[in-house]
This record gives C-alpha cells, structure tokens and sequence, in this order.
C-alpha cells in the first residue's frame, strides 16, 4: 500500500521561455497533491530564468551551466526531489485539472504498478492524440505510441496497462 499522495514534478527547460509559464500554471493549480515542483535550466539564455524569478516563492530552479539534455536534467530533477512520486515534464506540457490526483489515484488502486501517464494530446493539433502510452506490437513485439494520431473520441478513456509510458 501507498500511504503518502505527494508528488515532485520535475521540469526541464532549456530556452523555454515562450512555453513554461504555460506548463508552470498548468501545475500549481494542481492542489495540495504537489508537494513541490522542481525546475531543472539546462542553461537557457533566452530569458527563461529571469520568466522563473516570477515563480521563486512557489518554485525550486536548478541551474545547470549548459545543456545536458532531458534525460540528465530529469535525473538532476529527481535526485532533488522528496515526494514518494515524481512526474517529469517538458516545458510544453500542459497538465488538465485534477491530472496529478487521477494519476496518484491509478497508483494506489494498484500497488504494483510502477508508473502511470495520462493521455498525451498533440499541442499542435487539438483534439489528436500524441500517446496513451508504450504497446507492444501483438506479433512482431516492437514498441509504438498507442493511439498515436487518432483523434481523440474517448477509446482510451477508460485506463489500462501499457509496457510504459512515454513523453
């Protein structure tokens, strides 16, 4: 069983200052489940870090002296944090309301699932989906996207296992 329901969410900029605010309102209205919300700056000189100054009461920024990717910035993120559950984001990801609480909620419900993701949705064509998560093709075994570019009519609003997740 899982008794503690707070999350780290881990952002990874890198001349993001166009798109975090957006992604950085999108979490913090996500209510008491966010015990913190960690920004790891993988050096940008675009004017994010002065964007980030806006946040400071409500955000933790970590500055790293150049680019070292998603991967090593989410680690970064992650060895930081102090939640028992982490979500890590690009800098363009948008939370719906009440995204984080479903999630923790999926992990509860089964103490043996080892992560969870909601519906990715296409920023640049609404309504069309990125990815529901990681599927193994039936026969040939190779990973793809599930429901990769459909359009987004509720098929995958009921939840399921997936090999992964993906972002």
């Amino acid at each position: 069983m899982r008794p503690e329901r707070s999350v780290s969410v881990i952002v990874v900029t890198w001349n993001s200052a166009g798109e975090v605010a957006a992604c950085l309102d999108s979490v913090l209205v996500q209510g008491g489940v966010v015990r913190e919300v960690v920004v790891v700056d993988n050096g940008s000189t675009d004017g994010t870090l002065d964007l980030l100054a806006g946040y400071r009461d409500r955000v933790r920024v970590i500055r790293n002296g150049c680019n070292l990717g998603f991967a090593e910035g989410s680690n970064i993120g992650i060895r930081a944090s102090s939640a028992p559950f982490v979500l890590t984001l690009n800098a363009d990801a948008r939370l719906a309301p009440g995204a984080l609480e479903r999630l923790v909620a999926a992990l509860h419900a089964d103490p043996d699932a080892g992560a969870a993701s909601g519906k990715l949705v296409k920023g640049s064509a609404p309504g069309r989906l990125d990815s529901t998560g990681i599927a193994l093709h039936p026969f040939y075994r190779f990973p793809f996207d599930r429901g990769e570019n459909e359009a987004d009519c509720g098929q995958y609003d009921g939840g399921g296992y997936v090999f992964g997740v993906t972002g």
